[in-house]
């Protein structure tokens, strides 16, 4: 049981009669992320507009009857997102332009006579930089794509299911990494889900995967991090999501994740709730009254401690709605007509420091490390080295094996005295552990120092003196110039053979 998540229970919305989907889109473009829900039984949609520190009183619009699903969409290229929802039991879909103040009375599109759409996606599916409509029709075992004209939308193109497949939720990814969105739906009658591959002139199906029973909700998400877009859905009878990684020509047998005895898990999000970045799943599950995280770790998922909610979860959807750049969640409950927002209060993992090597070639570069114990080499060129945190080693070396003026004057911009180290090759600068090592407080004093290493306090100046005990630099020189704040000593230089 994972114990590093935590969300705190937020703002409590009253929308219309049975909230069953949520979108989420800037509406009144504040930069922030206000919310939508298409309420099943009321024929409407529900406006929730975010002030940064809650949300404002349901706006309603009318939709067509049942709306069963709401997805977001700049359909008139203003710059405003739109709305869409799925109605089936007017069988039609429902489009309303944001003017800015609001919404527009809806525009009705129709897919495929006695349809019965439960599910609306969006997507350039043609490639003309507008987005276009599809849909799941759960009466005709399709789906029903519609393209944007700019003006309006054309009339739907159908697409079989398969027999009785019974598609409840539709999405948009692309499956094949050639750049043209792909669709999928969740069939509740097959327990299946179909793929639809995008070619450019239209689409065509791949070999449908096989789910858990009656899934009612698909997500899609890289999983992996692999760079390919992987799949989930909410398996409504058999209490299970399935997760299906994408392996490049098509997806693997699924993963089967429990959601609890009874739980009846009905719709899928994904977020990556513990900031480790990797996606994780979040499902609303209308039988157990709560929502249950699967925290991805890489090489799976595991479960954590459910969101209780008790009021029959049906919608759930991921937001960042008090930017603090955490994903939070928002699930329409079913029971009491309400929208339950949870803000995510994981703390911000602290990332393990790596320890880097960075070697320079003989140019003028920028080298700089991070919170780890770095070792930065510059070589030849006059480089500037910045160690970040850490205990850090700024090695002072030659691929010929001989000090010459031409190692340049490297620059260290962030030494911490007594904690990083001037590293010195012993064999470049002819140097054993008695080497002598002098102070002096300006420039002009490092030529009469007899030491074989000096230190210019003013400039934050290293210099070399090969010339032992005489004074005078001889063949030697500058070359560092350490932030002049840092006050080397010599215990801040070390020999290395490091070459």
């Amino acid at each position: 049981m994972a114990s590093n998540i935590r969300f705190n229970n937020g703002t409590t919305l009253t929308t219309g009669l049975d909230p069953f989907s949520i979108a989420v889109g800037d509406f009144n473009s504040d930069g922030k992320p206000d919310l939508a829900t298409a309420n099943l039984n009321a024929g409407s949609v529900s406006v929730f507009l975010n002030n940064g520190t809650g949300f404002s009183a349901a706006t309603s619009l009318a939709t067509g009857l049942n709306p069963f699903s709401i997805a977001v969409g700049d359909f008139n290229s203003d710059g405003k997102p739109d709305l869409a929802t799925a109605n089936e039991g007017s069988g039609n879909i429902s489009v309303f332009l944001n003017n800015g103040t609001g919404f527009n009375a809806a525009t009705s599109l129709t897919p495929e006579l006695n349809s019965k759409p439960r599910s609306v996606a969006v997507g350039d599916f043609n490639s003309d930089s507008k987005p276009d409509l599809a849909t799941a029709n759960f009466n005709s075992n399709s789906i029903s794509v519609f393209l944007n004209n700019g003006a309006g939308f054309s009339a739907a193109t159908p697409l079989p299911t398969g027999f009785d497949s019974k598609p409840r939720s539709i999405a948009v990814g692309d499956f094949n990494s050639d750049g043209k969105p792909d669709l999928v739906t969740a069939n509740n009658g097959s327990n299946t889900v179909s793929v639809f591959l995008n070619n450019g002139a239209g689409f065509i199906t791949a070999t449908p995967l096989t789910t858990g029973s009656d899934p009612r909700s698909i997500a899609v998400g890289d999983f992996n991090g692999d760079g390919k877009p992987d799949l989930v859905t909410a398996n409504n009878g058999s209490n299970t999501v399935s997760v299906f990684l994408n392996n490049g020509t098509g997806f693997s047998a699924p993963t089967t994740l429990s959601t609890g005895f009874d739980s009846r898990p009905l719709s899928v999000a994904v977020g990556d709730f513990d900031n480790d970045s990797k996606l994780d799943i979040a499902a609303a599950n209308e039988g157990s009254g709560d929502v249950l995280v699967f925290l991805n770790n890489g090489t799976g998922f595991i479960t954590s401690s459910p969101l209780p909610r008790g009021g029959l979860p049906e919608s759930i959807a991921v937001g960042d709605f008090n930017g603090d750049g955490k994903p939070d969640l928002v699930v329409g409950n079913e029971a009491d007509f309400t929208a339950s927002v949870f803000i995510n209060a994981t703390p911000t993992p602290t990332p393990t420091p790596v320890n880097q090597l960075l070697v320079g070639n003989n140019k003028r570069q920028l080298l700089g490390g991070g919170a780890g114990n770095d070792t930065l080499v510059g070589l030849d060129g006059n480089d500037t080295l910045v160690g970040e945190g850490g205990a850090d080693a700024f090695v002072f070396t030659r691929a010929q094996g001989k000090y010459s003026r031409k190692m340049g004057i490297d620059r260290i911009v962030d030494f911490q005295h007594g904690i990083d180290k001037v590293a010195l090759n012993q064999s470049v600068f002819h140097l054993n552990r008695r080497f002598s090592f002098a102070s002096v407080r300006r420039d002009s004093l490092a030529d009469n120092s007899r030491a074989t290493i000096v230190y210019s306090r003013s400039s934050g100046s290293l210099y070399y003196n090969p010339n032992g005990t005489l004074p005078g630099l001889g063949n030697g020189g500058k070359f560092a110039i350490v932030s002049s704040d840092a006050q080397i000593t010599r215990s801040d230089i070390m020999l290395t053979s490091f070459s």
